[in-house]
């Protein structure tokens, strides 16, 4: 996690990256998680159904490849240009358009509530820029992996690691902000 604060302000919570593994629990080993239990499964379980929403037309725009999906490099770099890989928001219907905004608000709603604002408002000004895009089979425990990418707001979400016994159960999950990341936006 990275914050940029200028006085009392909050400019910059991004980039946000979260690396779970395991993504579900198999083996409890004495913690208080029971077995089954995903950390990020609202995030991923929302994608997942909206990518099974998808018409045939959709699907053939929106699926990047069914093979395991590129690993994200340079976290710690600007993401650089907009790239506009996948389904725009513009070829889906109300109830996917419905569906594309969830798993926005699901990053941020235990957030502090003047951030998660912020960052809702952010998401709804370029949600209708905004494009899906998947890689992988469709299936929750194939590797898979989805992006959704807005002219600001970039982010992505893997699960195609191996854990020690073998299952796709390890996520790599990325929030970026092209003109806030790291407080590039603070003026000087």
């Amino acid at each position: 996690m990275n914050f940029v604060i200028n006085g009392e302000e909050l400019i910059s919570a991004t980039p946000l990256v979260y690396g779970i593994n395991p993504a579900k629990v198999v083996n409890t080993g004495g913690t208080e998680f029971k077995r089954g239990f995903r950390l990020l499964a609202k995030q991923e379980d929302i994608a997942l159904k909206l990518f099974h929403t998808l018409d045939t037309g959709q699907k053939k725009v929106a699926l990047i490849t069914t093979s395991a999906p590129p690993t994200m490099k340079g976290y710690n770099a600007n993401p650089g240009p907009r790239q506009k890989i996948g389904l725009s928001n513009k070829n889906l219907n109300a109830n996917q358009k419905e569906m594309l905004i969830k798993p926005l608000h699901t990053f941020t709603e235990n957030a502090d509530k003047g951030f998660a604002e912020e960052s809702n408002y952010e998401f709804k000004a370029e949600f209708d820029e905004m494009y899906f895009a998947w890689y992988g089979t469709g299936e929750l425990n194939k590797a898979h992996s989805f992006r959704i990418e807005g002219p600001e707001t970039y982010i992505i979400f893997h699960n195609f690691q191996k854990d020690s016994p073998g299952n796709i159960n390890h996520i790599h999950f990325f929030r970026r902000n092209r003109t806030k990341d790291f407080g590039y936006n603070i003026k000087k």
